[in-house]
């Protein structure tokens, strides 16, 4: 529909371009944060060399480790999914380019584009709010209440946004 109107080519290649960016931004925000958490996380795991014994096993769920690895998992997904919208918005730009030759292949080629956009935008928020999570767990690095407050805030924002 965007390619409909007169000199639309440009508008579609312009918004392809800037999420593009956006993901490519968003996939090195969250690889430069579970460097950060990595960081942070090794000097408070450091000193868990009682966990090889039985005992010390029970306080397990006790330790930073497990409240580390939540986070550093929803930012590694972060990642994937970041990357992933990056690889299907420049498909989406290759398949535009191709929808504007010839006419057996321009209605094929506008599909793939549109199958494809769509794939990445899912993707793309999917990514967001992986990297919402990774903000409220990496908040309970710091304290339970750290991670509450946290969550409050984002659904709040959330909430806020949907209002208007």
């Amino acid at each position: 529909r965007i390619l409909a109107g007169p000199g639309a080519e440009v508008l579609a290649v312009q918004t392809v371009r800037n999420s593009i960016m956006a993901s490519s931004l968003m996939a090195t925000t969250a690889t430069l944060a579970l460097m950060g958490v990595l960081t942070i996380g090794h000097a408070q795991v450091g000193a868990l060399g009682h966990l090889a014994s039985p005992e010390g096993m029970e306080s397990l769920l006790h330790t930073p480790a497990v409240r580390l690895f939540l986070p550093m998992a929803l930012l590694a997904a972060c990642v994937v999914l970041f990357s992933g919208a990056v690889r299907l918005y420049h498909r989406t730009s290759y398949s535009l380019g191709l929808s504007n030759g010839s006419s057996e292949m321009h209605g094929a080629a506008e599909e793939a584009a549109i199958i494809e956009l769509t794939r990445a935008a899912a993707l793309y928020r999917n990514g967001w709010r992986a990297f919402y999570g990774s903000i409220a767990t990496g908040a309970w690095l710091v304290s339970g209440w750290m991670m509450l407050v946290t969550t409050l805030i984002i659904v709040g924002i959330d909430i806020a946004a949907k209002i208007e």
